[in-house]
């Protein structure tokens, strides 16, 4: 796969996850006390993504993918602390 559609695919799961997010804060303001969770699922999900790409030999990419998670996380643990 190709370096621009790896950004295709990445922009499509931002944009989905983003309009989730805005969609369940429209319904119920109290989902918001939900965010740190969907962070913390998110940070998973780019950690297995990062463990498939080191296999396969990708190391600049997994490294990106490891960012991802490592920020994801970070913002959890922030929230968490805030909210």
């Amino acid at each position: 796969m190709n370096k621009q559609r790896w950004i295709w695919l990445i922009a499509v799961l931002v944009s989905l996850s983003i309009g989730i997010f805005i969609f369940n804060t429209g319904e119920s303001p109290f989902q918001l006390a939900s965010l740190p969770y969907h962070l913390l699922i998110i940070a998973g999900l780019f950690g297995v993504w990062a463990a498939f790409e080191w296999r396969r030999g990708h190391k600049k990419l997994s490294y990106l993918f490891i960012a991802l998670a490592v920020y994801a996380f970070t913002t959890f643990c922030f929230t968490t602390i805030v909210f």
